[in-house]
């Protein structure tokens, strides 16, 4: 480097960057700890449920019931609490699987306890789910013939089904027959299907039944017998008892309670009207299966046959009600979860029962001979044409923000693939980068979407870019994480404020730890990227060009950012960092000066071989930007802290970068006005004087002590200059 002999006009620095932001960031490495025990939390709560079971006595039966309703109500979404209700039920139920003599005061408590729950979930629209589940899985273990299964499950079922005592008019015992008579657990010719339908029959006779059903429990049993091939086969002798079920309705708050039987569509008897036509439609959908998709005209007949009997207005009963845009974003989330399952359980329970159910509403008994995969399967491509066909012309723009609603959740790449590929189908355009980024009233969903669309690789969701933040996202290169494979969305300065924003609503404590959680994800694999869009987006925050929102978690990632990028870190160092300070340079230079002082500052209390360390760092970063002549002046003469720049100067000097006589001569001129920078430099002097070393050569290394920050080299030479000065500048006071 030539010497360096003009002094160059003191800059303010950034006045973001303090010391406070640079202090050890523990949190961000909490945050990525706490990922991990996350991802195993819902298997522990599993395993507790499982011992609570296992362990249910007649002492601890009350404390026992107590926590595992607790569980279940702080079960975060509809299905970790079905999962915790079925690991409970199934070892229960295993106590009721043999017909081994069990004492009596051991199986006591165990059968209070599944009366308890069946009475609880009689008001859940997945009933039968949980209970068919259940009844499967405590007996899978260790009898896999579907023989010994069936019989095994009819001992649990005698416990529990019997019209000669008090259970005959319990709501557990209706819940679990209806769940077995609907649900996919056995085969219609056992004798626990029989033992169910017969003990179902035989309470339906009965009017005062009325008062046990909940509107779950008598959709179940309308389920069963419009899907069942022995009623269907035998429909004179089971027709008075279907025709009943409704009637039974008629004390509920419902404005279409005073509708014939004949009026009202299967799809109305199977699920509740609801104040969300999209909720209503899934709903029955869920039930029907994937037999529904069978093919175009299948799913249309069933869309029609499931809306014609639902008003348009919800409180009158006026025309058909047609999907407006609210009930096709939800209808694609639906269709884009459960064809994300391949291939398992989600999907291939209740293939036959599916397919019977379907041509029962729409009239076509054929349908499973002509249904693929057995009916286990969701076939997407029909529902992307009936989307296309049927609804193409609503406003998709709508629909894109009609993804905000309560439970959308995106759990995987393939559910997020899915669910474009169905709203770019019909829309014919992609999915708008406007609607992820929009205020959601939703915020915890509206994470899940941004935290997927951020691990997908562009060919799946590209974010738009502006140039500066394409700059940005180049400094990656052709890096990439198996975590966040689309680069381009941490450079976006309207998604960095929307995670900001949500961080600052400290009430949801989970939703800010997700934010916090995605930073962790962002700073390990594209570090480069989020240093240029943090503090691109900061400076147009100080210009009055966007809010600023998040400082908690602006100052938390400011000082990450600045450990990685300014302080050495031979471990783990960043893989384009000469790229992301070039382009922080050109964004302005002056955060990156304040940024190496910063860095210095939060070395005060290390040891001198660190603050030695820290000064090396920052003179690489200087000689990997775009011209080091041009940018040197500006450390060690354009800026206010003159002992940073004293410091940069002599270690530079001591590795021949610098002409140390000349760069001194320049910053105390013939005037007094270099007065404070000669006060700092006898005081730095007199700091570490005491610890100079020689100069660190090829043959010279002190003895393994390494450089120091003065030499005595450069010590010499600077009190040469100093006896040298002004006799009035040296008289002054202090």
């Amino acid at each position: 480097m030539s010497e360096c002999t003009t002094g160059g006009t003191e800059k303010s620095t950034n006045t973001f960057i303090n010391s406070k932001s640079v202090a050890p960031q523990r949190q961000f490495t909490l945050h990525l700890q706490r990922e991990t025990l996350q991802h195993h939390q819902d298997f522990s709560t599993k395993v507790y449920v499982k011992q609570q079971a296992q362990s249910l006595s007649a002492d601890n039966l009350p404390i026992t019931l107590f926590e595992f309703e607790q569980l279940t109500a702080a079960a975060t979404t509809s299905t970790s609490r079905s999962q915790i209700q079925i690991e409970f039920l199934s070892q229960l139920f295993l106590a009721f699987s043999t017909q081994q003599d069990l004492k009596a005061q051991d199986l006591k408590p165990k059968h209070t306890a599944i009366q308890r729950v069946l009475a609880q979930i009689a008001h859940q629209h997945d009933f039968t789910t949980v209970i068919c589940t259940s009844l499967e899985k405590s007996v899978l273990k260790d009898h896999q013939k579907q023989e010994e299964r069936d019989r095994r499950v009819s001992f649990i079922l005698k416990a529990f089904l019997n019209t000669k005592n008090d259970s005959f008019q319990s709501v557990p015992a209706l819940v679990i027959s209806a769940a077995v008579c609907s649900g996919s657990v056995l085969s219609t010719n056992t004798q626990s299907y029989k033992l169910a339908t017969a003990f179902l029959l035989s309470v339906l006779r009965n009017d005062s039944v009325d008062l046990l059903l909940t509107s779950p429990l008598r959709q179940a049993i309308l389920f069963a017998f419009l899907s069942s091939e022995a009623i269907i086969q035998n429909q004179k002798i089971y027709q008075p008892i279907i025709n009943k079920l409704p009637a039974m309705s008629s004390n509920e708050n419902d404005s279409r309670g005073n509708l014939s039987t004949s009026t009202i569509g299967m799809a109305e008897q199977l699920s509740p009207s609801s104040q969300n036509l999209g909720n209503g439609i899934i709903n029955v959908l869920v039930d029907l299966g994937p037999s529904c998709t069978s093919s175009v005209s299948t799913l249309r007949e069933t869309l029609y046959e499931i809306t014609k009997t639902l008003p348009s207005d919800l409180d009158k009963t006026t025309k058909p009600a047609a999907l407006d845009e609210e009930a096709v974003a939800r209808l694609i989330y639906f269709f884009s979860e459960r064809g994300s399952y391949k291939n398992n359980d989600e999907n291939s329970k209740g293939a036959s029962s599916s397919s019977a159910l379907v041509g029962t509403l729409t009239n076509d008994y054929d349908i499973s001979d002509r249904t693929n995969n057995g009916g286990s399967q969701w076939n997407l491509a029909v529902v992307s044409e009936i989307l296309s066909q049927d609804y193409g012309n609503l406003d998709w723009g709508v629909i894109a923000r009609k993804f905000d609603f309560s439970g959308f959740f995106i759990r995987d790449a393939l559910h997020f693939s899915l669910l474009l590929n169905l709203y770019q189908a019909a829309a014919r355009t992609t999915f708008p980068f406007d609607a992820m980024v929009s205020k959601w009233q939703n915020r915890y969903e509206q994470l899940s979407l941004i935290k997927i669309s951020l691990s997908v690789s562009p060919s799946v969701f590209s974010f738009p870019a502006s140039e500066e933040e394409a700059a940005d996202a180049a400094t990656a290169g052709e890096n990439t994480s198996p975590n966040c494979q689309n680069p381009r969305g941490w450079a976006s300065s309207r998604l960095l404020q929307v995670l900001l924003e949500m961080s600052e609503n400290t009430a949801d404590r989970r939703l800010v730890r997700g934010v916090s959680d995605l930073f962790v994800k962002g700073l390990l694999s594209f570090p480069e990227i989020l240093i240029c869009s943090h503090f691109r987006r900061f400076q147009a925050v100080s210009q009055g060009l966007q809010p600023n929102v998040g400082a908690k978690m602006q100052g938390e990632l400011t000082g990450q950012l600045l450990q990685l990028f300014f302080k050495p870190n031979r471990e783990n160092p960043v893989r384009n960092g000469p790229a992301a300070i070039r382009r922080l340079w050109e964004i302005d230079y002056n955060t990156v000066v304040a940024a190496s002082i910063e860095a210095w500052r939060s070395t005060a209390n290390e040891s001198q071989q660190s603050r030695v360390f820290t000064i090396i760092h920052i003179i690489t970063i200087i000689r990997h930007l775009p011209s080091p002549q041009k940018s040197t002046p500006i450390f060690i003469s354009g800026n206010k802290n003159n002992e940073f720049s004293i410091s940069i100067a002599f270690v530079m000097a001591d590795n021949d970068l610098l002409k140390l006589r000349a760069w001194l001569n320049s910053r105390i001129p013939v005037n007094n006005d270099g007065f404070a920078f000669v006060v700092a430099l006898v005081d730095y002097l007199g700091k570490y004087h005491a610890s100079a070393l020689p100069r660190v050569t090829a043959t010279n290394n002190n003895n393994g002590k390494g450089a120091s920050l003065v030499s005595i080299e450069n010590l010499m030479l600077t009190v040469q200059v100093l006896r040298v000065l002004d006799a009035s500048m040296l008289a002054q006071e202090i």
